[in-house]
Order: C-alpha cells, then sequence, then structure tokens
C-alpha cells in the first residue's frame, strides 16, 4: 500500500469527521476547531501525490501541518511500510486473522504469566468457567493454566492476529475491587485488531442467512461479556476493552451484520466506547444500544452484560428474538 492510498483509507474511516474526497482532496470537519464538530467541513486532506500526502490545511481556522500532525489530532496511523503492511485487507481476512489451537503462548520476556505457568492444556466441557458454560469456554479454545504445583488458577483465551500470538489471562475465581485484575491481556499490539472469536461468530451468521434470518451480533469488552450472550446462542464478539479503531471496523464490516447489539458497559466508559463505536458504524449497519441499569450518580453499572442471565437478555432484544437463541443450531445453554 503506498502513502496516497493508506492516507485516503484512514481518512475515510473517520466517519464522524465527514470526509468526502473532491478531486485531489479529501474535505473534513477539522480536528482543530469547535471540537471537530462543525457543520460544513472546511478542512483539506492532500492526496494529490505521493509526496506531500495526508498533509492538511483547514480554510477556516488556518490551521495546517503534515500527515503526522494530523496523526497525533485524530488517532489516525502515520505511514510506514509496516503500518500499512498491518492493515487488515478485508478481501483476505477469514484467511489469516485468527487462528484458535491449544498451543501455549509464546514466552517473553514481558510477560510474568507465560513465565509462570507450566502447563497449559485444553478446558473441558464439563466444567463451567464462572457462569459461562464449559462447552463454550472449549469451544472458544480457552485453556487451562496450571503452575509447577499444579494449581489451577486461570483460564486463558488464546488469540491469533495476522501471525501475532496474543490472548487474555481470565481469573478462575473472581477478585474483589481494589484486590487485583480479573482479566491480563498478554503484552504487545495484538488487540489492536482483534475481535474474537471470528470463526464461530461468521459460522453463526452464516447459519441465519441460510434460515433466512437476519445477521444480527453482539459486541462486549471483556471476555464473559462476549461469552455469556454468545453460551445463549447470540452471535458474540469480545473487543478486549473499550478502545475501538478502523482496523476492528474492517474486521465487523467484514461479517456483514445487518443489526450490531452494541453491548458496551452502562458506566462512563462504556459509554464513551459505545459513542466511539457508533460514530465509526453506524453507516454500515442499524446499531441497537442495550440498556442496562446504570446508577449515574456513582458511576456504578447494575447490570453487565457478562453476569445477564438468558430471560433477561432476551427480554432486551424481544423484537429480534425470532431471529437468535432457539432457532439457532450453535449454543451451549
Amino acid at each position: 500500500m503506498n502513502r496516497v492510498d493508506h492516507v485516503r483509507q484512514q481518512v475515510m474511516m473517520l466517519g464522524e469527521r465527514k470526509p468526502k474526497i473532491t478531486g485531489d482532496r479529501i474535505m473534513i470537519r477539522c480536528p482543530v476547531h469547535k471540537g471537530g464538530q462543525e457543520t460544513n467541513p472546511s478542512c483539506s486532506v492532500w492526496i494529490g501525490g505521493e509526496r506531500g500526502a495526508g498533509s492538511f490545511r483547514c480554510y477556516s481556522c488556518q490551521a495546517k501541518g503534515k500527515w503526522e500532525d494530523f496523526c497525533s489530532l485524530t488517532g489516525a496511523r502515520p505511514f510506514s511500510k509496516d503500518a500499512a503492511r498491518s492493515i487488515v485487507d478485508p478481501a483476505t481476512l477469514f484467511d489469516q486473522s485468527q487462528i484458535y489451537d491449544t498451543r501455549a503462548p509464546k514466552e517473553e520476556k514481558e510477560d510474568p504469566h507465560a513465565k509462570r505457568y507450566d502447563r497449559f492444556e485444553r478446558w473441558p466441557a464439563h466444567r463451567d468457567w464462572r457462569n459461562i458454560a464449559g462447552g463454550c469456554v472449549r469451544a472458544v479454545g480457552g485453556l487451562i493454566c496450571s503452575d509447577t504445583w499444579n494449581k489451577i488458577d486461570k483460564m486463558f483465551l488464546p488469540v491469533k492476529v495476522l501471525g501475532n500470538e496474543g490472548g487474555v489471562y481470565c481469573n478462575i475465581k473472581p477478585v474483589a475491587k481494589g484486590q487485583g485484575l480479573n482479566y491480563v491481556n498478554m503484552p504487545g499490539g495484538w488487540a489492536y485488531g482483534s475481535l474474537f472469536p471470528l470463526d464461530i461468530v461468521r459460522e453463526m451468521l452464516d447459519d441465519s442467512t441460510k434460515r433466512g434470518g437476519k445477521r444480527i451480533v453482539h459486541i462486549g469488552e471483556g471476555p464473559r461479556d462476549g461469552l455469556n450472550p454468545l453460551q445463549y446462542g447470540v452471535p458474540s464478539l469480545i473487543n478486549f476493552g473499550t478502545a475501538w479503531n478502523q482496523n476492528k471496523s474492517l474486521i465487523m464490516a467484514r461479517l456483514e451484520p445487518d443489526i450490531v447489539l452494541s453491548g458496551f458497559d452502562p458506566d462512563r466508559a462504556g459509554q464513551r466506547a459505545a459513542a466511539t463505536f457508533y460514530n465509526s458504524f453506524a453507516t454500515r449497519a442499524k446499531i441497537i444500544r442495550l440498556k442496562m441499569a446504570y446508577d449515574e450518580e456513582t458511576d456504578t453499572k447494575l447490570e453487565d452484560p457478562g453476569d445477564m442471565p438468558e430471560p433477561r437478555l432476551y427480554e432486551m432484544i424481544i423484537d429480534l428474538a425470532a431471529d437468535l437463541g432457539n432457532k439457532n443450531q450453535i449454543r451451549w445453554r
């Protein structure tokens, strides 16, 4: 991918800034003034040639700069040969994106968990992980982590993205607030381009299409937020946090959903994540924000996608139930 194509792709993914290609320029809402919310886009990004591609100038506030400056203002990715190659290619996404297997992750000096555990074994189908069916955990490639003394205290979800290994360690039992972390991601940039588990969700959506149903997918923040709806037959993806970016938009778009159920947590961080997701994907599919109980005064979530029982889950999406759940061939509860 050359510099011009890279700049064009990055700018056009900034859907909330209303990009529009006009000749050798892309006009967008200026990232400098009015908080990026001006009515008429007044900022021009140059795409007329390799030299200087990505330089910008606002005709309203007169702000200007190079592509690197634009990236720091908008979160777009700077150009480099490596960065250009790392952008997900929708045409080959499912040929090389995520592979689920039972191999232990490579031990890295900066990853204390990989050094601590000596055994990684496939999760047994008969053993539930908290409220998640053991068969569901096993189906997505979940592993049991054991240390030298054969003490089992972690579940590991291995993820491979474009050849880079990653994953998340999950406590067997929940940790009290302030006493530690329930989830720890492996180091590295693997989560930047990950939605999990893609293969299973794609199979569920294709099955729905064959039955004449809609392609409906749920997106949640953490492992249980994604796996809890999944075990009840709702195609559901784990976002590994609240960050959303153009790589993830491309991955989601490749699934060709008709409807996306936005299951980001109801707290303030989840609300910001839901807004970012909506702004970047609303033109590609209908987005329904799941309304969960929330104490605004204390910023405390009273409901969580990871703990929601099946009746409550389907109560929230009752109008879509005919396309989900009991009619879906793939479920674990």
